[in-house]
């Protein structure tokens, strides 16, 4: 549905000029297809509609002309608009043209916006609205989104190819004090408004820029255009378009800071896409392409301009449309009959990029695309014998018509005509060109044209006071820019040099006569123009002296005259260029406008330059400082630096002269010295932390190696090395530099012969990373990695071990692991958030294991010992990276800084909670059973009864394992099930039996393995069908039935420590009724 808004604006807020729209708006693309799409007679009646002044003032006639197919019955016939805003119809009487069509006039309508809804007359009935032409106007009215006229092109008609759209566009004309209007358009309302309030602005920048006019003659070569002949005279369009173009170059020439250019200046064809590609490799302000047209029928006439559709950029369709009403003007005027001016939308459904509908004509849409506006000039009809022979049939008739085109483009650009008579003369240009009077005449006129044409661009003097060799030879800056080509130099002079004050010639300088005359410096002040115009029109006559004025300017040093100049007054002399060691030259007095005889006298000054110290490693307050030629450098700095004595400043690096406050200056450029220095010594004490050294200290250089070192003993361990803080810092060698700028002390780092630890993580994104020993770290630092898993493994002489467990996220403390074992998970995303490990074994209290752990949020926790809690509890915070080291009671304790890494946190364990976790080393074996009808039971312990009884429901499956075991090892246990047999043993928490299958163990038998096998026995009972509770077996002894198909119902499990008691008959509260464990037949 299209939208309508009228506005009332006040006349004064735009001034613009009258535009004609035909088809406008996207969805009058759209209304070429539903014409195409009428019913039969419908389609045969109406070929375009269209309103000659879409926004009238009220009292003007309105003139709406409907254009019919041939032998239409054109009776009676009535139109009917309606004023929307009042929502009533008003009926307009029509009358038939020369032509076959309607015209429809009316002057008694009231103000509003107006809508064109049918056609009737005695023989038919048209409603627009239903064939797809929506065309509106305005009495006293702006009218938005206008769709004036709707037109349906005669194939004789076509220049180009065609496109469509469907998007909708807004259009806004505005009545202006000249009874004129102006159309500017957008894809909003207010886009077409605010494109409305941009034509001025866009008047005054066409006005003050350059603009580069792009003609294009159409057809050409193979492609003759339109052809009609009348009285034996033959019009061809492809020759009358060359013409018309080059008599509208010809009169744009006339014109100030306009270029113009042509597709074809002779008779060639030029495809359409590159007369536009042309255009725009010159920088086209707007293209312009010659035409003129032809339609069968012969009574059709007058002049059109096509213009851009307001689709993809709504200011160049404005833009197209006010210059196409320009030129338009301009040949109604010469008396052509204004057929309007008009757009042409795509009929196939092509768009633009954004959607909206094409142009139809390709030089119009591919210049839109190009970025400026571009018209097609259809100036009259060959096929009417009328224009063709009044408008086309002399060359008088072409030239009014390349004139009328010139005009409107100039009218557009608000172009002014170049004036001459500041360099051109016409008696002198004649005089002193004898073959310009003899072959283009002695007329004034005649003069100026060939001045303009040929003239300028072959260098030929205009008039006495300008001389463009002059001008090019004294202007150096020129010549870089405009080489030979003097056209340049001319115009560069009228627009540019006058105002400058450039010499004009060898005889003429324009700042010179203005000096000599006060009463032209009161008349015209700065305005240079001014006076070359009054010595062209008067001066001259006065015998006025406008030659160059000059005064000498002596240049002096020291009494003697170094050089002497004449110079142009009011101009500026060039200082000679002379020198003097250590000083810099300046002149008493300015010399860059000269207005009387001068002496200029040299003054030296002696140089002042930088001096850049170069500490050399060593620290000072300022990097630089100015010292002058012949003076003293003056107070120096004085660097510090660390481990060294400062020497004094050279002026090399190593050697040089040394340069001290009283040194005179004899430098002329920036200057840099060096600080030297000499090394300090100092003395450096060996502590053996527990060892024996044979030497206690030695003196050494800063800077240089540290030598040879003693090596210290100590019973039960290896020495480690020197190094600068008693667990941590840098370890010194022989060959490491000294770096400690004061006395200070080695000490000596050991490894403990009898135990070492090492241990290994497992890490996110890295997976397990390489083992480590002895307090270096483990994990990463810095990177965000959480630590899943670890190994630990202590190797000794000595009877010791390690035992360790891991708290993890989600699942807790986990049992305890031993000796190389995985404590943590891995491939399950979950991270270690505290840990607890301690020593084992005969001697292990004997040793100390300390552990430290790096983790999230906090950094490197303190060091925690012996079974100790390291990490966080309640906080879901990661471990990151972990260091372990054994020593032997009595050593000192790692300290905060040990192996480089500071503890940022007094607590080695942090919990939300006052629960203080420990390892738990009180072993148990816990038990679960799958019972029929019941499924898995929840686990027991140590003894307790697992299953059921009375009430005849068989075991199918158990799980075994043991918690807090203190030392290696583990459970292993086999089962023997109903119609299987014995099935293999499974160990440590896996299911022996089935489950989902109805079968029962018959029989069961289990036994410890590692470690605990030697410290711990392993006792179990069970309850059998038909037997109830049978004796004691133990460590792999069976226990059950075979051989009978009697199932097991219940078990008991206990962990006994050796030495100690076996469970008695009566364990529990329960007795066993039979003394045999297992039973077999």
């Amino acid at each position: 549905m299209k939208k309508v808004v009228a506005l009332l604006l006040t006349l004064s807020m735009l001034i613009s000029a009258n535009t004609f729209v035909f088809a406008d708006s996207a969805e009058t693309g759209n209304s070429t297809e539903s014409y195409q799409q009428q019913d039969n007679s419908e389609n045969q009646i109406v070929t375009y509609l269209s309103v000659a002044d879409p926004s009238v003032k009220k009292g003007d006639a309105v003139r709406i002309i409907v254009g019919l197919a041939d032998g239409i019955d054109q009776s009676n016939a009535r139109l009917t608009v309606e004023n929307t805003d009042l929502n009533q119809s008003f009926e307009i009487s029509g009358e038939m043209t020369e032509d076959g069509n309607l015209i429809f006039e009316s002057s008694d309508l009231v103000s509003g916006c107006y809508t064109v809804k049918s056609l009737e007359t005695d023989g038919y009935s048209v409603d627009f609205e239903a064939i797809g032409i929506n065309s509106q106007f305005g009495i006293d009215t702006v009218v938005m989104d206008l769709n004036a006229d709707a037109y349906a092109e005669d194939s004789d008609n076509s220049n180009s190819d065609n496109e469509n759209t469907g998007s909708e566009v807004y259009d806004a004309v505005v009545i202006n004090p000249d009874e004129t209007s102006t159309q500017a358009a957008g894809n909003t309302i207010s886009e077409a408004i605010a494109a409305a309030a941009d034509v001025q602005q866009n008047n005054l920048f066409r006005a003050s820029s350059a603009v580069n006019v792009v003609l294009d003659p159409g057809h050409g070569g193979n492609d003759g255009g339109a052809q009609a002949s009348y009285g034996g005279k033959t019009y061809l369009e492809k020759t009358l378009n060359l013409k018309i173009a080059q008599y509208c170059k010809e009169e744009l020439s006339k014109y100030k800071r306009v270029n113009v250019y042509m597709t074809r200046n002779d008779d060639h064809y030029v495809a359409l896409e590159d007369r536009v590609n042309y255009a725009k490799s010159v920088g086209a302000s707007v293209f312009v392409s010659i035409h003129n047209n032809s339609t069968t029928s012969s009574s059709v006439h007058g002049a059109t301009v096509y213009y851009p559709n307001s689709s993809l950029n709504a200011n160049i369709g404005a833009q197209g449309g006010a210059l196409a009403n320009e030129v338009l003007k301009q040949l109604v005027a010469l008396g052509l009959a204004n057929d309007g001016t008009r757009i042409r939308n795509s009929e196939s459904g092509d768009t633009y990029t954004d959607g909206s509908i094409c142009d139809y004509y390709s030089v119009i849409r591919n210049s839109k695309k190009a970025g400026f506006p571009g018209i097609i000039i259809e100036h009259a009809y060959i096929s009417n014998q009328s224009d063709a022979t009044n408008y086309l049939g002399s060359e008088t008739a072409l030239k009014k018509l390349g004139i009328a085109d010139a005009q409107g483009i100039v009218n557009y650009f608000g172009l002014k005509q170049e004036d001459y008579h500041l360099i051109f003369d016409a008696s002198y240009y004649l005089n002193n060109n004898p073959d310009v009077k003899n072959n283009w005449g002695n007329t004034a006129e005649a003069a100026l044209q060939h001045f303009i044409k040929y003239g300028m661009a072959e260098g030929r003097r205009g008039n006495e006071i300008f001389d463009v060799h002059f001008y090019k030879d004294n202007n150096i800056d020129l010549q870089n820019a405009f080489g030979d080509n003097w056209y340049l130099y001319y115009q560069h002079y009228l627009e540019n040099g006058i105002r400058e004050g450039r010499q004009a010639s060898e005889n003429f300088d324009v700042i010179s006569y203005k000096t000599r005359y006060r009463d032209l410096q009161s008349a015209f002040g700065d305005d240079y123009e001014g006076y070359v115009d009054h010595y062209i029109s008067y001066g001259i006559n006065e015998e006025r002296d406008a030659s160059p004025l000059r005064y000498k300017v002596d240049f002096v040093d020291n009494g003697q005259i170094v050089e002497s100049q004449n110079v142009l007054c009011m101009r500026g002399a060039k200082a000679p260029e002379i020198t003097k060691t250590g000083y810099v030259l300046s002149w008493d007095k300015a010399y860059n406008k000269i207005a009387s005889d001068t002496t200029v006298n040299a003054v030296w000054a002696p140089v002042t330059v930088k001096l850049n110290f170069d500490a050399a490693g060593g620290n000072i307050t300022n990097t630089s400082k100015n010292i002058t030629y012949g003076g003293t450098y003056g107070d120096l700095e004085s660097p510090e630096r660390d481990g060294y004595t400062f020497i004094g400043w050279y002026t090399a690096a190593t050697g040089g002269t040394q340069i001290t406050k009283d040194t005179k200056v004899e430098v002329t450029a920036d200057q840099t010295v060096y600080a030297h220095w000499a090394s300090n010594s100092y003395t450096v004490t060996f502590d053996a932390d527990g060892g024996t050294v044979n030497t206690n200290s030695k003196t050494v250089i800063f800077g240089n190696a540290y030598g040879e070192l003693p090596t210290p003993t100590r019973n039960g361990y290896t020495f480690a090395g020197w190094w600068t803080a008693v667990d941590s810092g840098e370890q010194i060698s022989f060959n490491s530099a000294v770096k400690t700028a004061s006395d200070h002390v080695l000490y000596a780092h050991w490894v403990l012969n009898s135990v070492s630890v090492s241990y290994q993580t497992h890490v996110a994104n890295i997976g397990w990373q390489n083992g480590v020993s002895n307090g270096a770290m483990a994990g990463t630092v810095g990177r965000g990695l959480q630590l899943e898993a670890i190994k630990i493994n202590v190797k000794s002489d000595a009877d010791i071990g390690v035992i360790y467990t891991t708290h993890v996220k989600n699942d807790g403390w986990l049992g305890n692991s031993f000796n190389g074992e995985q404590s943590g998970t891995t491939g399950q995303n979950k991270h270690v958030e505290a840990l607890m490990l301690k020593l084992t074994g005969k001697d292990a209290d004997k040793y100390d294991i300390y552990y430290r752990v790096h983790a999230q949020n906090y950094g490197w926790l303190a060091w925690a010992k012996n079974g100790e809690a390291a990490g966080t509890s309640g906080y879901a915070y990661r471990l990151e990276a972990i260091q372990i080291v054994v020593t032997a009671k009595g050593d000192m304790a790692p300290t905060v800084f040990y192996g480089g890494y500071t503890s940022n946190n007094a607590k080695a364990y942090i919990s939300k909670t006052s629960t203080v976790p420990i390892i738990n080393t009180n072993a148990s074996v816990r038990y679960q059973s799958h019972v029929s009808n019941i499924g898995w039971q929840s686990a027991v312990e140590n003894g307790s009864l697992s299953g059921t009884t009375g009430r005849s429901l068989g075991l199918e499956a158990v799980k075994i394992d043991l918690n807090g075991q203190p030392c290696p090892g583990g459970i292993k246990y086999q089962s023997h099930v109903s119609n299987i047999g014995w099935q293999n043993a499974v160990a440590d928490g896996a299911l022996a039996g089935t489950t989902g299958r109805a079968l029962n163990v018959e029989a069961i038998n289990m036994s410890l393995t590692g470690e605990m096998a030697n410290q711990y026995d392993i006792y179990y009972r069970v309850h059998a069908q038909n037997y109830g509770w049978l004796g004691w077996a133990k460590n792999g002894q069976n226990a059950g039935t075979s051989g009978q198909n009697l199932h097991l119902e219940a078990l008991q499990i206990v962990l006994v420590k050796k030495g100690q008691s076996a469970p008695g008959n009566n364990y529990g509260g329960i007795i066993s009724k039979n003394t045999m464990a297992y039973i077999a037949r």
